[in-house]
């Protein structure tokens, strides 16, 4: 059994700016950010703690997973009880903060 992956509001915004940004400036690769993001929800499905932990002091249960050929992170929570990774922020990872992320929990599937 997998678990599910649920979207914020907040992380499809992320998502579809930078898709934006990548296939105006990375024509080489124009996919490289979706192939690698869907990869990312795949793997959490299977392996919900994969990412690290203890990232944002406000949510400790938050958890980030490292994109590492478009360098962005994923930032999420698991929750054992609904079996649900909930992803809040696809961000940048050179940005020198972290996003802010908001306490609703997400109700969209991936």
């Amino acid at each position: 059994m997998s678990a599910k992956v649920r979207t914020t509001e907040q992380a499809d915004l992320d998502v579809a700016a930078e898709q934006e940004w990548w296939q105006e400036h990375r024509p080489d690769a124009p996919s490289l950010f979706l192939d690698e993001l869907d990869a990312a929800f795949e793997l959490l499905e299977g392996q919900p703690l994969a990412g690290l932990g203890g990232v944002i002091a406000e949510r400790p249960s938050a958890r980030r997973l490292l994109l590492k050929r478009t360098s962005h992170h994923v930032y999420y929570e698991y929750e054992p009880s609904q079996d649900t990774v909930f992803i809040y922020s696809v961000w940048g990872a050179v940005k020198l903060q972290q996003p802010k992320i908001r306490k609703r929990r997400p109700q969209r599937p991936r």
